[in-house]
């Protein structure tokens, strides 16, 4: 084994919820989404806003970001930037044994952070957990190649020139972390 591969949200912090959509950061974030609906005139108040909401995630899952820039031609970057910069102190506890967990390992292997966060929000992140040194390659999903889209991890190989038999996924997500990495 050569490498480390990792997820991020719910494998380096704990976000305290059953799964991400029930987290508080995503509550924050999904307002934050209403309030750009209207704020842009897409919907005349916040209950017409959760409405659209509800369809575009309906259509789109969890990909928002995409959906704003297919349906309403607004930019990747700005919607990011509009609800993903956030304080991530405010919703998550440092822990200082991740820290020490992740620089033991990465004394001897390649350390990779691949998480479908925009950047604005895991670099936010890894500076709250001191943690940003850690990683040799940090992979968002600032783009189209994102884990849920399930060939994230055979495109990160490729342009890494590693092989799977190589690497160690650490995430804690099924479908998109473990099952892609089989």
């Amino acid at each position: 084994m050569k490498t480390i591969i990792f997820d991020l949200d719910g494998t380096l912090y704990d976000y305290h919820a059953e799964s991400f959509l029930k987290s508080k950061i995503y509550i924050f974030v999904k307002n934050k989404v209403s309030s750009l609906l209207v704020q842009k005139k897409l919907a005349k108040d916040a209950e017409a806003a959760n409405t659209l909401l509800r369809e575009l995630f309906a259509e789109y899952g969890e990909e928002l970001s995409i959906a704003f820039e297919k349906k309403f031609g607004i930019p990747r970057d700005e919607f990011f930037k509009y609800c993903w910069n956030i304080d991530a102190a405010k919703f998550i506890e440092k822990d200082d044994s991740i820290q020490d967990t992740l620089k033991k390992c990465r004394q001897k292997y390649s350390m990779i952070l691949l998480s479908d966060a925009p950047a604005i929000w895991v670099n936010r992140v890894l500076a709250h957990l001191n943690i940003t040194s850690i990683f040799d390659v940090v992979k968002t999903g600032d783009s189209d190649i994102r884990k849920s889209f399930k060939y994230a991890l055979k495109a990160l190989l490729e342009v890494r020139g590693l092989k799977g038999i190589d690497c160690v996924i650490v995430g804690d997500e099924y479908l998109t972390d473990i099952e892609p990495a089989k």
